[in-house]
């Protein structure tokens, strides 16, 4: 190895893995970088998504907005919460061009456990269409019992994304 001393005709071990260590790190950081941006970055690829707390930070919510094949925009909100009460008040508005939030869903939810006994979660799906220029979504839930408060936001540039099936 040319990066590697040699003592006594032995490779010395110890400065080969540091010196080969710190560049592997290096490599691993820059290649995940991007993937790790994409996660708060409210446009990736084909989709707009962005992830919140909620105020209390026992609860976590999601939205990701899709444009499909039909030209229309399908939105998944997901709420995952260690609350032993189930029940969301959902709200989903749109912002149209004079800067008014309209509501386009509103339901009251039931969160069900999955897996882990303490976590409860539940996802709803609404489909709605594509108007001229970006779309604004804000997308609200409110426990019942408690009063915790998760807000997310984002912004679908249908230009931006090639449609999916």
């Amino acid at each position: 190895m040319a990066g590697a001393p040699m003592i006594g005709g032995v490779m010395n071990k110890k400065l080969w893995s540091a010196g080969m260590i710190i560049p592997l790190a290096a490599a691993t950081v820059v290649s995940t970088a991007p993937a790790g941006a994409a996660a708060t970055d409210p446009v990736v690829r084909n989709a707009a998504s962005a992830r919140a707390a909620c105020s209390d930070l026992r609860s976590q919510i999601a939205l990701t907005g899709r444009v499909n094949v039909n030209n229309r925009i399908v939105l998944r909100l997901r709420v995952t919460t260690q609350r032993p009460r189930p029940q969301w008040n959902v709200t989903i508005l749109r912002r149209n061009a004079n800067g008014v939030n309209r509501p386009i869903f509103q339901s009251r939810e039931l969160a069900v456990r999955q897996g882990v006994a303490a976590q409860r979660s539940f996802q709803v799906v609404v489909r709605t269409a594509n108007q001229a220029g970006p779309d604004r979504f804000v997308a609200r839930a409110v426990h019942v019992a408690s009063g915790e408060v998760c807000r997310v936001a984002i912004t679908v540039r249908a230009n931006d994304f090639e449609p999916e099936a």
